[in-house]
């Protein structure tokens, strides 16, 4: 009904709609997409069916993920660092929340996490929202992040770049779709004070979007406590989530190594370049150095 009244969907004519997007790309030769029926559906979904629309994003989202191929490549999901990724819970997609936007955990309270760059931390919780995305139509209603930053040291808070929060920002245009709030909790003070310089580069509708939460309790009253681990107050178990993510990632194996085949032949069509697009210090290259 959702996506009927407020996406324009008609289930009629859902597969000539995928169709023609399918068409589309194979007629532009520098465009390499991925040709899954539900990646293109949330893609239309995400435009409200605007062909158009549909297209300029499905363009945007592959040129962006060439231009910062180091967050799309290399995903081995055997490595030491994914598994710890995984095993220590430092990002996990919440359970579906049916009457609103989709909540993600992101929690840097995790001991022994500082040696991941945060090319990994992005990297890996990337290949989680793209599991979210394909397989969680609610995600159509928003998405929520919640960035718990208790235990952060000083180091860590400090590695981010104004480039790099370019690319985040430029990374949710890229995606079909829609995001609701991001919370941050228990700021240490060079969080909460990156965060004031952005409120004033940020247009107004980003930052009214971006809310401090000054204690965890505040977090039942946003998200619903079926679904907030128990750790924040609420009744859900953090393992069996962090169990059933683990999972799914290792049953997408073979979809992430096909989906880091897709991108832009830029000999086939060159355009935008990463400076033009993130500015010169845009690239998360440099968090390797950092």
């Amino acid at each position: 009904e959702y996506v009927k009244v407020e996406l324009n969907e008609n289930p009629g004519f859902i597969h000539e709609n995928i169709n023609t997007i399918k068409t589309w790309i194979a007629s532009e030769p520098h465009l390499n997409a991925h040709p899954d029926d539900q990646w293109i559906l949330t893609f239309l979904r995400g435009s409200k069916y605007s062909l158009e629309k549909t297209k300029r994003k499905i363009e945007y989202h592959y040129r962006v993920r060439s231009l910062i191929p180091e967050l799309y490549s290399n995903r081995n999901l055997s490595s030491p660092e994914m598994k710890e990724f995984l095993d220590k819970k430092i990002f996990l997609p919440l359970d579906i929340n049916k009457n609103g936007p989709q909540f993600g955990l992101f929690r840097f309270n995790v001991d022994d996490i500082d040696h991941l760059p945060l090319l990994t931390l992005a990297k890996s919780s990337i290949m989680l929202g793209q599991i979210v995305l394909r397989e969680n139509d609610y995600l159509l209603k928003g998405g929520s992040v919640i960035i718990d930053y208790k235990g952060m040291k000083l180091s860590r808070a400090t590695e981010i770049t104004f480039g790099q929060l370019k690319i985040i920002l430029t990374l949710k245009q890229a995606y079909p779709v829609r995001l609701d709030r991001i919370f941050l909790l228990n700021c240490p003070i060079p969080v909460s004070k990156a965060n004031e310089i952005m409120n004033i580069i940020l247009n107004k509708k980003l930052r009214s979007k971006i809310h401090l939460c000054p204690e965890e309790t505040d977090l039942l009253k946003i998200v619903p406590s079926s679904i907030l681990p128990k750790e924040y107050g609420g009744e859900a178990c953090l393992k069996k989530i962090a169990a059933y993510w683990k999972q799914r990632v290792e049953e997408n194996k073979d979809w992430f190594e096909k989906d880091a085949t897709y991108g832009i032949d830029e000999t086939k069509e060159n355009q935008v370049t990463s400076n033009e697009l993130f500015g010169t210090q845009g690239s998360f290259r440099k968090l390797q150095l950092d």
